[in-house]
């Protein structure tokens, strides 16, 4: 740099300091709300596997008489899992414990507190609602950096789509995830999960399911977002999504991507925001 007076050398590193300093803060709010839900998302989407990893070791969820036990859990021996099949209202509780467990068999993930699942009837009866939701359950990759999960998720079977698919509704109201540091993030969503393959097997690991729709959630800084799915989310056996497109719109920030991928099953995800992009692990 070409150096003229002190006077234009202060003023134009200010200057250049306080673009520099907008630019980075753009940056970094723009992929906090893509960070944000996908911090949200993958892990209610683990929510739900982890209830139907249960419910395929006691035969909840399939057709009715059908039990396929498993040799062990894919949480163990983090979890004490209580089975309620008596009532009509079959239950299933995933008690992680007070203290942190890592899931070394699961997603390497730190996990503490509750998760409790209700069946009105079989997976594949036209009517049947599944509620799911959690109890001081908190996650992290270590066991001092753990976020807590507050769900309430409602899964409704739909019967078959146009597709001759059975396809279930999905709302999750009031989402809340209070991170380590003290901040939170609010979400909530209504989807369409189409079960494309694996809903003639007596087992869930070879289950593949197409998501559609939409949510809307507030990041960890104060803004307001909204997400549309505009490539289907694929959830089959991994810990997280394996493929799909979602669009972030952000309150005066450029429209973004999150790309989850090409079908490998891996924690990486990319941000796209005006042709640049950011890989984020989920």
């Amino acid at each position: 740099m070409k150096k003229v007076n002190f006077l234009f050398i202060a003023t134009a590193l200010f200057t250049m300091s306080f673009i520099f300093s907008c630019t980075k803060d753009t940056v970094e709010s723009d992929t906090t709300a893509a960070a944000d839900n996908a911090i949200v998302e993958n892990e209610s989407s683990k929510v739900v596997a982890a209830i139907n990893a249960v419910a395929e070791d006691y035969g909840i969820g399939k057709p009715d008489g059908v039990q396929e036990v498993m040799e062990d859990s894919s949480f163990a021996p983090c979890a004490t899992i209580t089975v309620d099949t008596i009532n009509a209202l079959k239950t299933i509780t995933i008690d992680f414990g007070p203290v942190p467990c890592q899931c070394i068999n699961w997603d390497n993930k730190f996990r503490q507190g509750k998760i409790t699942a209700t069946w009105s009837g079989g997976y594949h009866m036209t009517g049947t609602v599944i509620t799911v939701s959690t109890s001081e359950y908190f996650v992290g990759n270590s066991a001092t950096t753990m976020n807590k999960h507050d769900y309430l998720k409602t899964i409704k079977n739909e019967g078959e789509n146009a597709n001759g698919n059975i396809h279930f509704s999905i709302s999750v109201t009031d989402a809340l995830v209070t991170l380590y540091t003290g901040e939170t993030i609010s979400w909530e969503s209504n989807r369409d999960r189409e079960w494309i393959e694996g809903s003639a097997t007596k087992v869930f690991f070879d289950d593949v399911y197409l998501i559609t729709g939409g949510a809307a959630g507030i990041d960890r800084k104060g803004n307001p977002f909204t997400v549309n799915i505009i490539q289907p989310l694929k959830m089959q056996f991994c810990p997280w999504l394996v493929s799909g497109i979602i669009e972030i719109s952000h309150d005066n920030f450029p429209v973004k991507t999150l790309d989850y991928g090409n079908g490998e099953c891996d924690d990486k995800a990319t941000v796209t925001i005006n042709g640049n992009s950011y890989t984020i692990n989920l």
